[in-house]
């Protein structure tokens, strides 16, 4: 019982953080870099930085509705960027993306609130790729998906769905993957956390310090698949 309350007292904390905080957004059309050049457009979003490691392009304090476009979609990069304190909403009924990295590296999401897209947060061939003290939500397939990639940490973030076939986080031919100290409640048809390996590469994933569930009527377990060199360490389900 001490344990348990301890892991909702620290998801509360989890939750206390997340979005953007003492931020004054404003309004942004759907944002497209496609490119290391990219980054350099006057409408990439970017505020400031560089794109090295220790000076990386910030794109920061936007809402962006996704009605027309994917929020925020970055491909084909090397640079390195942060994507901080933005609303991302409304992507769903059209079929656009929250937040969509494809063939990145040296990226990282923080701060954001990215909700009633097709998925929110969408990690495709990429390398290097942090997400922390986000909220993920009410999407019409994964609040977020990982596919082919490696080097992946998820922290301190909130991904909640409602009733739906697919919800929650979908680790798929990755490996170096994290999850640590977030809230992953999906009440979907697949479970909270599903990893698929249907090309034998998905290994190396670590959930830890995490609440993740439910269990539900339909008896779906909150984490399952098929990976190798998987651990759980001090989840509450």
């Amino acid at each position: 019982m001490k344990f348990g309350l301890f892991l909702l007292l620290g998801a509360s904390l989890v939750l206390a953080c997340l979005g953007p905080a003492n931020a004054v957004l404003e309004p942004h059309d759907p944002i497209s870099i496609l490119g290391n050049d990219s980054f350099l457009r006057p409408d990439s979003g970017v505020r400031f930085g560089s794109g090295t490691e220790n000076d990386p392009y910030v794109i920061k304090n936007w809402i962006i509705s996704a009605s027309n476009g994917n929020g925020i979609h970055i491909g084909n990069t090397t640079a390195y960027f942060i994507i901080r304190n933005c609303w991302i909403e409304n992507g769903k009924d059209l079929g656009y993306e929250g937040i969509w990295l494809d063939n990145v590296r040296n990226g990282r999401v923080e701060n954001c609130v990215v909700k009633n897209n097709r998925i929110a947060l969408w990690i495709v061939s990429s390398s290097n790729i942090v997400a922390g003290n986000n909220q993920f939500e009410n999407t019409s397939q994964w609040e977020i998906s990982c596919t082919g990639s490696n080097s992946i940490r998820i922290y301190s973030s909130n991904v909640q769905t409602e009733d739906s076939v697919d919800g929650g986080i979908l680790i798929q031919d990755s490996y170096d993957v994290r999850i640590e100290n977030s809230i992953i409640e999906a009440n979907s048809k697949s479970g909270s956390i599903v990893l698929q390996a249907s090309q034998g590469q998905a290994e190396n994933l670590v959930v830890q310090n995490c609440r993740v569930g439910p269990l539900d009527e339909r008896g779906c377990r909150p984490i399952k698949g098929n990976f190798s060199k998987f651990r759980v360490d001090s989840c509450f389900f």
